[in-house]
């Protein structure tokens, strides 16, 4: 998979709320020397990365990312293309809220073993439109959480990306489906900001119900095979917070993952 180990969408999301709102001096470290940015069917491009960066493409009361949507067109060693579209409109934007619709096209390569942006376009589609009308639902407002790693890599992740997160001393694990990553931070912070997909099964546990396929009296199994031991005391708090969640429940993997994970929590009793 190379240097971009499947993240080529978090990094587009990087640039682009960067390019739209965020300003492009943060995400200078992402944009090759010499990139070159075309815009408008060709008619207009900038040369080189602090050039760039002195742009300002909003148009008026254009200030927000909206939706995205991207697939990845080819990824090597050290290259990758990747196109989709995206929805700009005001930060504040709802399911009601227009936006101006691009197309986006990028080309990513490696330098030193750091994907770094060389070439994107930006082309306008049309006139405005409603972000039901131009994303599917799974893909409306993309990614929901940033997270630095100890390193200082910075990753933005959907609840789909996320199996559970882990306590372990002043530090988190987030197993997501693809990797797992070490941040700095407390249970609490992050319990309060997560979706209700997630629920606090344990002082040391925060689970994504979409991924559970089991569960008895003592612990909750994921799909990716791990098993998370539930506390005696609280299983029935559990069982009822996951009962309370039936549209949630192993809705990422299969129709019947929700009726299975129920029918095992109906089943369940305590002595």
């Amino acid at each position: 998979m190379g240097i971009y180990k499947g993240k080529v969408e978090e990094l587009m999301h990087r640039f682009l709320r960067g390019l739209y709102g965020g300003g492009l001096d943060s995400v200078l470290d992402l944009l090759y020397t010499d990139i070159v940015w075309i815009r408008d069917d060709y008619e207009f491009f900038i040369i080189g990365a602090e050039r760039v960066c002195r742009m300002t493409p909003m148009e008026e009361n254009e200030c927000g990312l909206m939706g995205e949507e991207y697939i990845v067109v080819y990824e090597g060693n050290e290259n990758c293309i990747i196109a989709g579209k995206i929805l700009i409109g005001s930060n504040s934007c709802g399911q009601d809220s227009e936006g101006l619709l691009y197309h986006v096209t990028a080309f990513w390569t490696g330098l030193n073993q750091k994907p770094l942006l060389r070439h994107i376009h930006l082309s306008r589609i049309g006139n405005r439109f409603l972000l039901p009308e131009v994303f599917s639902k799974k893909h409306k407002m993309v990614f929901q959480y940033e997270v630095k790693d100890r390193e200082n890599n910075t990753y933005c992740l959907r609840d789909v990306d996320i199996l559970y997160i882990e306590s372990q001393k002043n530090y988190l694990i987030w197993h997501c489906r693809k990797y797992n990553l070490t941040i700095r931070g407390t249970m609490s912070y992050y319990q309060e900001r997560m979706s209700p997909s997630f629920i606090r099964i344990h002082k040391s546990y925060l689970v994504n119900i979409s991924y559970v396929v089991k569960i008895n009296r003592c612990f909750l199994k994921m799909k990716n095979g791990d098993e998370i031991q539930i506390p005696v005391k609280k299983y029935r708090q559990v069982k009822e917070r996951i009962l309370e969640r039936p549209d949630l429940v192993g809705k990422v993997w299969q129709k019947d993952s929700m009726r299975d994970v129920t029918n095992q929590c109906e089943a369940s009793k305590l002595y």
